[in-house]
């Protein structure tokens, strides 16, 4: 990664005071308007709120199943049952789907720790996503800068620090060019065939994988400078845990949204027929701004004084490798687990897992999706059809399930003690097992669950209209329940937002 190594363009702020461990009481400490990422929070009509960004306001599998009892009325009960304002409501709640997680991926660790905050302090600094004013006074801007200033007077964009808690250290991103945005929208479109689109499928997995690496870069490309002390010419990505991912993409969003979006939410209770009425029990749908920085939760407990202070660093080339090495073996989410498997034959295998960096999520992905395409060459010279083409490679990759997860496998331990460590083969071979593939592939998604040590999500909250808590579970502790955003699908449609808003100005 080339680094812009002109630091005066930037101010940024150095913890120096004395700073201390918080308290138990501090960390527990819930400031419902402080974190609230709602603001300016309004009632709506339902038509006029499809116009913007819908987030969910329940977990993924009950959206579901609301859903799927709706889908099984017939077109007469539908419309004895439903008005037109029924209908957008209920389009708005189709349509939140696809920005949470399926399975309810990163649910169960956000929900049930009580060390989750979006506000994180160390002394008197709070460590979030902030904005960076660039340092300007008296001086003739050029560049990044001039491009950084500009942005940040139009409030379309400003520079961004994150932090990055899975990897240790800080990262500063430039603001993004409209050009930027419609060359990553082309670049997306191409590869769609690529195995798909969708990033709804499982979180991390290979599927989903040629799509990351393009955000990858794009997101590398746009990094400043960072808090590492990283050689010249070495791959940042050899640094960042996988797990960040989803906190870069929200930095971009809030870069490109710093004063904010307008998104709509509609009430759970729209998707529940009341067995008295045969109506929706609520219809009530709201708009706010979103402030994108309050969306990253962190769990507190899960850091120590020793991380918080490399954390508590935010001078660009502060932390050495070694820092950041230490701060990532350290984490009790990134202690490796041993899994023994018993497959249909008796045999006994030990699965060794493993927490990826996102330089490994993406080169051994790659491997995995060009191995599907290259067992599929002999018969794609067949067919020229793009359809059959994707039926052809769903078959294979069918038989190569167990490789979606390939980079969080260390090894496979076998009985006599002897390992293997050529992962795809070992995988592609164990697929064929249904027993073991089922297995395999919830222990994966379990470990994913449990190695987070912050998520990108939005909190319950009471619907004005009908008083109800929106996921109806009572949760222990002062935070309220919270809803992972697939934040990846959020970037893509705010992207298109952005590309048709500055095709409509230049227009009129």
């Amino acid at each position: 990664m080339e680094q812009n190594q002109n630091n005066e363009e930037t101010k940024v702020e150095e913890v120096t005071e004395e700073v201390t461990e918080s308290t138990e009481e501090e960390i527990n400490q819930y400031d419902e308007h402080k974190t609230n990422p709602i603001e300016e929070e309004k009632d709506i009509d339902p038509k006029e709120a499809e116009e913007y960004l819908p987030f969910p306001s329940t977990l993924y599998s009950k959206l579901v199943d609301a859903l799927e009892k709706i889908n099984s009325l017939t077109k007469e009960e539908f419309n004895n049952k439903y008005t037109e304002r029924d209908a957008h409501v209920l389009k708005l709640n189709v349509d939140s789907t696809d920005y949470t997680n399926t399975e309810d991926m990163l649910a169960e660790p956000l929900n049930k720790e009580d060390g989750f905050i979006n506000s994180v302090s160390y002394g008197s600094k709070e460590l979030m996503i902030r904005p960076l004013p660039v340092n300007s006074a008296g001086k003739a801007l050029n560049g990044d800068a001039a491009i950084a200033r500009i942005a940040s007077i139009l409030g379309v964009g400003e520079v961004t620090q994150v932090p990055l808690w899975h990897s240790g250290f800080w990262v500063t991103l430039k603001p993004i060019k409209d050009v930027e945005l419609i060359n990553l929208d082309i670049m997306l479109t191409n590869n769609q065939i690529q195995l798909g689109r969708d990033t709804n499928t499982l979180i991390f997995s290979n599927y989903s994988v040629v799509f990351n690496r393009i955000i990858t870069n794009f997101i590398v490309n746009h990094i400043q400078n960072t808090t590492l002390d990283l050689p010249a010419g070495e791959d940042i990505r050899k640094y960042i845990a996988v797990q960040d991912l989803y906190t870069l993409v929200n930095a971009l969003l809030y870069s490109m949204y710093p004063k904010g979006h307008i998104l709509t939410r509609t009430c759970s209770n729209t998707t529940v027929i009341d067995p008295e009425t045969k109506k929706p029990k609520c219809d009530k749908v709201i708009s706010g701004k979103i402030d994108f920085r309050k969306l990253l939760w962190v769990n507190r407990k899960g850091l120590s004084k020793e991380h918080m202070k490399i954390m508590s660093s935010r001078n660009p080339n502060s932390v050495t490798i070694d820092d950041v090495l230490e701060y990532q073996n350290t984490l009790s989410i990134n202690k490796q687990r041993t899994k023994k498997f018993t497959t249909t034959s008796g045999s006994v295998l030990e699965v060794v897992f493993k927490s990826p960096t996102l330089a490994e999520y993406i080169d051994n992905g790659e491997m995995w999706v060009n191995n599907v395409i290259k067992s599929c060459e002999s018969m794609f010279t067949d067919t020229t059809d793009d359809e059959e083409r994707n039926m052809i490679i769903d078959n294979v990759t069918a038989t190569m399930v167990l490789g979606v997860y390939n980079v969080y496998v260390d090894k496979i331990v076998l009985e006599d003690g002897s390992y293997i460590d050529d992962i795809d083969d070992a995988l592609s071979v164990l697929s064929t097992d249904n027993k073991l593939l089922k297995e395999f592939l919830e222990e994966v998604k379990d470990y994913i669950n449990s190695n987070n040590i912050s998520i990108i999500g939005i909190p319950d909250y009471t619907c004005s209209g009908c008083k109800e808590s929106q996921i109806k579970e009572d949760k222990k502790g002062p935070f309220k329940q919270m809803i992972p955003i697939n934040v990846l699908e959020s970037f893509f449609s705010l992207c298109v937002l952005r590309i048709m808003k500055a095709q409509e100005n230049r227009i009129s």
